[in-house]
């Protein structure tokens, strides 16, 4: 057990997972990476990047353990697993993961028995925890994609394809493939980006055209249905009415008066 205070750890060249034990305390951390403030729990991970120093002010008791884990190590499985990217979304505050704290707790082990099983042992033990963390640190990336919402371009790229192609049966799978993201990332990002869902977004779009053309054309409401993509005259009417309270021919008459 480690006293309240302030610690600091100088830079070094290893990897270091912070393993915490016991009840929840207060502590303001910086890994290196930047500081956060936090509430660590028993059963909480942390990892600090190398060539980093540290340093954490804690307001209460507390235990922690450390694993040094060789920049080498971490390098040789991040080539063998085929990961572009390093641990640093590891670095940024605690994480919790079942399988790594498993894996720590039985190098620890094999550390606090003096190596029972041999060196073959322990280095087998550590390469299984890089990679369960490249595991983690790649769940976190594919969480955060996944929860991010559309770019302004992509929002603006799929308005300008709509519009282009406002007379087609899109599916969602063709809005999906136009920004480059899975059918059901996109349906999720889509809405929470635009407010709607993408066949609602696209109704909108096709009532916006009708308006255009029944504004600026003398085309029959029929023609004015088709080009907008709508199965029938009485279907553009249906969903035209719904959506500004008059009909189409309603409110054309409503515009030449207004003129």
């Amino acid at each position: 057990m480690q006293p309240a205070g302030e610690y600091s750890d100088p830079a070094t060249s290893d990897y270091v997972l912070i393993r915490i034990f016991g009840q929840p305390y207060q502590c303001r951390h910086d890994p290196g990476s930047g500081a956060f403030d936090c509430l660590p729990r028993d059963g909480d991970l942390l990892l600090k990047p190398p060539k980093s120093a540290s340093s954490c002010q804690v307001f209460a008791e507390h235990q922690v353990q450390f694993l040094a884990i060789p920049e080498a190590t971490v390098s040789a499985v991040c080539s063998e697993v085929g990961q572009d990217s390093a641990l640093s979304s590891l670095c940024a505050g605690l994480f919790r993961d079942p399988l790594v704290r498993y894996l720590t707790d039985h190098v620890w082990q094999e550390l606090d028995e003096n190596n029972s099983l041999g060196r073959i042992s322990l280095d087998s033990a550590v390469l299984t925890t890089v990679s369960a963390l490249f595991a983690k640190a790649r769940t976190r990336k594919d969480t955060a994609l996944r929860d991010k919402g559309l770019s302004l371009q992509q929002i603006s790229f799929l308005r300008d394809l709509v519009f282009d192609r406002i007379d087609e049966d899109l599916s969602l799978s063709d809005l999906a493939s136009a920004v480059g993201l899975p059918l059901m990332q996109f349906s999720k990002s889509f809405k929470q980006s635009v407010g709607l869902p993408p066949h609602q977004y696209v109704i909108q779009l096709r009532i916006e055209k009708s308006i255009e053309m029944l504004r600026n054309t003398s085309k029959t409401l029929a023609e004015i249905a088709y080009s907008c993509g709508f199965s029938s005259q009485s279907h553009f009417t249906s969903v035209f009415s719904k959506r500004s309270g008059l009909s189409p021919g309603q409110y054309r008459k409503s515009i030449g008066a207004a003129g």
